[in-house]
C-alpha cells in the first residue's frame, strides 16, 4: 500500500493522516519535505513534536544516509513544479524504506506529476479545507505555543502575550494586509504582483494587481483557490482512479466512512479495531456571516466546495 495525503497546512492534514498512522502495516511520514526535520536527531524536539518519530527512527538505522538523502523543500519552492533530482531521490529513499507507506504532504500542490512518477501505484488523497476556515487558522491561528520548563513568570507572560494577540487578530481580521506568515505563506504570497506567486495568480485566471490589492485575507484565499484547482486537475490527470477528493468537514463528519472509502481504492481492509477518537468537529470560519466573505469570494470567484 503507498497512500500519500496532500493538502495545505492548516487543513487537517495530520488528523487525517493520524488514521492511517494507527495501521501497523503502514510506516507514517509525517511532512517529509519540512525544513523543521533538520532537528530529527535532537530529542527534546522530538518530544514537542512526537508526529516525525518515524523520521527519528529512520535516521537512527543510518544517520550518515539519512542526511546525505535529506532535502527539504523551501518556502518559493512550493509553487514550483516538480521535485528537484535531490528531492526526488530523497522521497525514492523514503518510500524503499517500507513496503507500505503513508505520506503526509503540505507542500506539494505543484509536484503531483513527480509524485506519480515516484510511485505510480499510489492512491493520492486530496484534502481540503473550507476556504474561509483556512483563512482563518491562518489569521486568527488557535493553540498557544506555551514553554514547556521555565518560570511561572515565563509561562504567564507567554498566555497574556498570546491572548493579546489574539485579540488583535481578531480586531484586525477583515483588513491587515499583513501578519499571517505563521507558517510561511506570507513569504511565498509575497508583495509583488512580478513574483512566482503571481504567475500563478495569472494561471488561474486570476488579475495579481487586484489580489495584490486585497488584505491578507483576500491574498489567502486567492492562495487556497490556486492551489486547491491545481491538485483536483493534476490529481486526476495522474493519479485518475486512484485520486480521491475530500472535504475535511466531511471527514470530522463522517471519519470511518471516508477511512473505509480510501482503504477501497487501495483495495485493502482498515485495521480491525481502528480508533478515530482523535477525530473532532471542524472549525469554522471567524464572523461567518460579515459581508467581507461574500466580496473577497464574489471577487476571486472561488469554487463552491
Amino acid at each position: 500500500m503507498r497512500l500519500f495525503i496532500l493538502g495545505l497546512r492548516r487543513s487537517g492534514t495530520t488528523a487525517f493522516w493520524r488514521a492511517f498512522r494507527e495501521d501497523p502495516r503502514m510506516v507514517a511520514y509525517n511532512e517529509p519535505f519540512n525544513p523543521l526535520l533538520r532537528h530529527v536527531s535532537d530529542p527534546s524536539w522530538l518530544d514537542r513534536f512526537e508526529a516525525y518519530r518515524e523520521f527519528h527512527d529512520l535516521w537512527k538505522r543510518d544517520p550518515a544516509t539519512f542526511w546525505q538523502r535529506y532535502r527539504a523543500i523551501h518556502g518559493l519552492e512550493e509553487i514550483q513544479e516538480g521535485l528537484s533530482d535531490q528531492q526526488g531521490a530523497y522521497l525514492e529513499f523514503l518510500l524503499s524504506s517500507a513496503d507500505h507507506t503513508v505520506f503526509d504532504f503540505t507542500r506539494a500542490h505543484f509536484k503531483v506529476a513527480s509524485l506519480a512518477e515516484q510511485a505510480p501505484e499510489a492512491v493520492l488523497v486530496h484534502l481540503h479545507r473550507d476556504p474561509g476556515s483556512f483563512a482563518t487558522s491562518h489569521l486568527v491561528p488557535s493553540g498557544q505555543q506555551i514553554p514547556r520548563r521555565g518560570s511561572r513568570t515565563r509561562m504567564w507572560g507567554r498566555l497574556l502575550h498570546n491572548a493579546a494577540v489574539k485579540r488583535l487578530n481578531r480586531a484586525t481580521f477583515f483588513r491587515r494586509s499583513n501578519r499571517y506568515n505563521y507558517w510561511g505563506i506570507e513569504d511565498i504570497v509575497g508583495s509583488s504582483p512580478d513574483s512566482l506567486f503571481g504567475t500563478r495568480l495569472v494561471e488561474s485566471g486570476l488579475d495579481p494587481l487586484a489580489v495584490y490589492r486585497l488584505p491578507a485575507l483576500g491574498r489567502l484565499l486567492a492562495f487556497w483557490r490556486i492551489h486547491y484547482e491545481r491538485l483536483e486537475r493534476d490529481g486526476r490527470r495522474f493519479f485518475g482512479e486512484r485520486f480521491v477528493s475530500v472535504r475535511f468537514e466531511d471527514y470530522c463528519e463522517r471519519p470511518l466512512e471516508i477511512v473505509t472509502r480510501i482503504y477501497d481504492t487501495m483495495k485493502a481492509n482498515p485495521p480491525p479495531g481502528l480508533s478515530l477518537s482523535h477525530v473532532h468537529p471542524a472549525r469554522g470560519r471567524y464572523r461567518p456571516s460579515h459581508p467581507e466573505w461574500e466580496r473577497c469570494a464574489s471577487l476571486l470567484a472561488l469554487p463552491r466546495v
